[in-house]
């Protein structure tokens, strides 16, 4: 299984900043507070979802926007990827040889239901033989016969979805499979950006208060462990010149930057491995 730590970074990005501003007594009270009048009340006003507020909102892309319409926006990059080299970082045995038929792992986002009682569970899209992991919560129990995953309380701040790792029951498919590791070192930028310096410092006083929540979900992700979450970043982009068509705003911003050990395991056919082993890699397929 290929893990992609990116694209759940930002979905729960997205989930939190939807959610806070959403909530007037978390912003104002608790993350805005030591900010000026000046500075915070024009952000409330444009940005929140609260009290007749206009609830513009704050887009989190993972590519630099095209138009010059986007002023405020949350920049997601994938910067690296490397050998971690403290780790046999290549070619690592994940365990023994399986039966093809033992079941595939499977990684899904899926929508929480409620069901009469009031408990919460996930269905799965296929049939599953074991739930190795679900990553915003614990699981509670299982009911195979219904297909449901019932889950622990999930935070309400990254409600609605959650990510569960699974072994589909294919009962399908003949041979053998080699779980092959590589273990990486990753890291990742997260970006908040404005042309406007008193939203952004409305943006940087939110991004210091979701750092704790990302550090968590990342630290809950079965895929990821030591990550280490760290603020860099200068106050003006420079970079934006050439072709790009915010070529004359200028555009400021703040970096979260997330560093993380992580092990991308891949199931490789036996027959696949002999076959390299016979015709020493050439003329596959």
């Amino acid at each position: 299984m290929i893990s992609i730590t990116e694209q759940e970074l930002k979905d729960n990005i997205t989930k939190l900043l939807s959610y806070l501003l959403n909530k007037k007594d978390i912003l104002e009270n608790q993350i805005l507070v030591e900010l000026p009048d000046d500075v915070k009340n024009p952000f409330i006003n444009m940005y929140t979802t609260y009290d007749n507020n206009k609830g513009i909102k704050i887009p989190v892309l993972d590519t630099f926007p095209s138009n010059k319409t986007e002023n405020t926006f949350v920049l997601i990059q994938f910067e690296a990827s490397t050998s971690d080299n403290e780790n046999q970082s290549l070619g690592s045995l994940q365990g023994g040889v399986q039966d093809i038929n033992e079941g595939n792992v499977v990684q899904e986002n899926l929508s929480i239901t409620t069901d009469e009682l009031g408990n919460i569970y996930v269905t799965p899209s296929k049939p599953f033989i074991d739930i190795l992991n679900c990553i915003q919560t614990t699981v509670k129990s299982i009911d195979k016969k219904n297909n449901r995953v019932y889950l622990d309380n999930v935070d309400s701040m990254l409600a609605n979805t959650v990510t569960l790792i699974y072994t589909q029951d294919t009962n399908v498919g003949q041979g053998k499979i080699l779980p092959i590791g590589l273990n990486l070192i990753e890291k990742i930028s997260v970006d908040f950006i404005s042309n406007n310096m008193s939203v952004l410092k409305c943006m940087y006083a939110i991004m210091l208060y979701m750092q704790a929540y990302l550090r968590l979900s990342l630290s809950n992700n079965g895929n990821v462990y030591l990550p280490d979450v760290e603020f860099k970043g200068n106050d003006y982009i420079a970079e934006l010149n050439g072709n790009n068509a915010n070529l004359g705003q200028q555009m400021f911003y703040r970096r979260l930057e997330i560093t993380y050990k992580t092990t991308q395991t891949i199931n490789i056919p036996t027959d696949l491995i002999s076959l390299i082993n016979v015709r020493g890699g050439d003329n596959i397929g």
